[in-house]
C-alpha cells in the first residue's frame, strides 16, 4: 500500500523538528530514512503511524487520511516495531506476539489468530522461541519477536524505528534480510548508511528537519549529500565479498 506525506511540519515549542517534509513510498517498496541525530527521523515515523499529530501537513496510507481516521482504522493499516523494547513483565513470547491480534481485552483468540501468529513467527525465524519468556531472550531474538508481532497484525505497511540498534553485526544482517524479504510496504529508520544503501529500494536523507535528498540509494547517498548531512567523506564501490555496492565513510583530514 502506498504512503504519501505532504508538507509535514512539527514544532516542539519554538523548535521546528520537521519542516515541510514530502515523502512518497511506493506500494510494496522498502524506504530507508537516514540522517544525523536530531534530524527528525523518529519524529517523522511517529507522524506516519499516527502517534504524533503534526502542526501542518497530511499523511495518507492508501486512501486513508491518517490524521482524520479513527485510531482503530489506522492501527489496521500499519504494524510498528518501536525503537524501545517493551517491558514484558514475565510474559511468554506467545503472549507478546498475541497482543497484535487482540483489539479488545475480552476477545478470545481465534484459529485465524493462531495461524497468523505461527506464520509470523516462522517468517521471522523465531518459531522455536514461542514458549520462552520474552525477558529471557537476547537482543536479536527480541527484535525478531517484535517484528513477528508487527507482522501478525496483517497490516499492509510496516514501520521500523532503528530496529538494528544494540544488535551484533550478524543479528543486524539477519534482521535486515528478513525485512528485505517481505512483500509489505516498509519504512525503516536506520543509522548505518551502508545498510540503507544495500537493503532499501529508496533512501530519504533528513537534515535539520528537512529532506536533503530522496531517491534511489546510490543517488540519495551521493558523496555530496553524505558530506552535507554528516560532514563525512564517502565513496561507493563494489563490496569485496558480495560485489554489491558498498558505502564507506571517513572523517575529513
Amino acid at each position: 500500500m502506498r504512503v504519501v506525506i505532504r508538507d509535514v511540519t512539527v514544532a516542539f515549542g519554538r523548535t521546528e523538528v520537521l519542516r515541510e517534509v514530502d515523502l512518497d513510498v511506493p506500494d510494496g517498496s522498502m524506504t530507508a530514512i537516514v540522517g544525523p541525530n536530531g534530524s527528525g527521523k523518529s519524529t517523522l515515523l511517529r507522524v506516519i503511524y499516527g502517534g504524533l499529530r503534526p502542526d501542518r501537513g497530511t499523511v495518507h496510507i492508501g486512501d486513508t487520511d491518517v490524521l482524520a481516521a479513527s485510531p482503530r482504522r489506522v492501527a489496521a493499516l500499519r504494524g510498528v516495531v518501536p525503537q524501545q523494547q517493551p517491558a514484558a513483565g514475565g510474559l511468554r513470547v506467545a503472549d507478546v506476539v498475541a497482543t497484535a491480534r487482540q483489539h479488545r481485552w475480552y476477545e478470545r483468540e481465534t484459529a485465524a489468530d493462531v495461524d497468523a501468529i505461527g506464520s509470523a513467527m516462522k517468517r521471522c525465524g523465531a518459531a522455536h522461541l514461542l514458549h520462552r519468556r520474552f525477558d529471557s531472550l537476547s537482543g536479536g531474538e527480541r527484535q525478531r519477536v517484535l517484528l513477528a508481532r508487527a507482522l501478525a497484525q496483517g497490516a499492509p505497511v510496516l514501520l521500523l524505528d532503528e530496529p538494528t540498534n544494540h544488535l551484533d553485526p550478524g543479528a543486524q544482517l539477519e534482521l535486515l534480510a528478513i525485512v528485505r524479504s517481505l512483500e509489505t510496504t516498509r519504512i525503516i529508520v536506520l543509522h548505518d548508511l551502508d545498510h540503507a544503501l544495500t537493503h532499501a529500494d529508496q533512501v530519504t536523507v533528513l537534515h535539520e528537519g528537512r529532506v536533503l535528498a530522496s531517491g534511489e540509494p546510490e543517488q540519495a547517498l551521493s558523496p555530496g549529500t553524505v558530506r552535507a548531512a554528516f560532514g563525512l567523506h564517502s565513496a561507493i564501490a563494489p563490496h569485496p565479498l558480495t560485489g554489491r555496492p558498498h558505502l564507506t565513510c571517513a572523517l575529513p583530514e
